[in-house]
């Protein structure tokens, strides 16, 4: 699977560089428009791929974004386990940790208050940011004795 996708790089970069475009042109960031990784190519349908897909992903992202105007999130939605049921979240759980949504990508224009809002509700992860070379974020959110878990990368 690994060079199946990478051998389609560049009709990655040219899908998402029309999807950058449409954010950045309508302001989408505004309505919270993501992209699934899924909607980028059927490859990514299948779970299994969904960690280092995503991560490819993010590179190409990446190359493409003006970071002195734009912030690329990457999110993984991870399951929602029972307070009594957390663990430490490790790279090496990640997978196991996913959920059924696919992780997506959002675009933001540098300063927007959600954007920062929600970095600054979460917890670095800094374990996770250097096996990625990225920086990780954790958050949960507690709801009936549920916590409701989300995994967000930025550069």
């Amino acid at each position: 699977m690994a060079g199946d996708y990478r051998d389609k790089k560049s009709e990655f970069l040219f899908f998402i560089q029309n999807w950058i475009n449409k954010v950045i042109s309508d302001k989408l960031w505004e309505k919270y428009v993501d992209l699934h990784i899924n909607d980028i190519d059927k490859c990514f349908k299948e779970k299994q791929n969904w960690i280092e897909g995503s991560l490819f992903l993010f590179g190409c992202f990446l190359s493409l974004v003006d970071d002195k105007k734009y912030d690329v999130f990457l999110v993984i939605p991870l399951t929602c386990v029972s307070k009594k049921d957390l663990v430490p979240l490790t790279f090496e759980l990640l997978e196991k940790e996913l959920d059924i949504t696919p992780p997506s990508f959002y675009l933001f224009a540098k300063g927007e208050k959600n954007y920062e809002a929600t970095i600054k509700s979460a917890k670095h992860l800094s374990e996770i940011g250097e096996k990625i070379n990225a920086r990780a974020y954790y958050k949960e959110e507690n709801e009936n004795n549920e916590c409701y878990r989300t995994l967000y990368i930025r550069k």
